[in-house]
């Protein structure tokens, strides 16, 4: 059951981190700087490795159901 908390838990992190990035887009459409280019990149980066530890918890989850 803790893995499934986890892939909720990041789950959450993810949608959170979605509506930052959707703030930060804002931004860019009125001030293309560098600054909010690398927020934008650094939002991505952050969602990718949520991303990740979700595929990691499911790879997790199935193995202990195996065995």
């Amino acid at each position: 059951m803790a893995l499934d908390d986890a892939i909720a838990l990041f789950e959450r992190l993810i949608s959170e981190e979605l509506k930052h990035r959707e703030w930060l887009l804002t931004f860019v459409l009125d001030d293309p700087t560098n600054g909010t280019r690398f927020a934008i990149e650094q939002s991505d980066r952050v969602i990718a490795t949520y991303q990740m530890l979700i595929e990691k918890a499911k790879c997790l989850a199935q193995t202990s159901v195996r065995h």
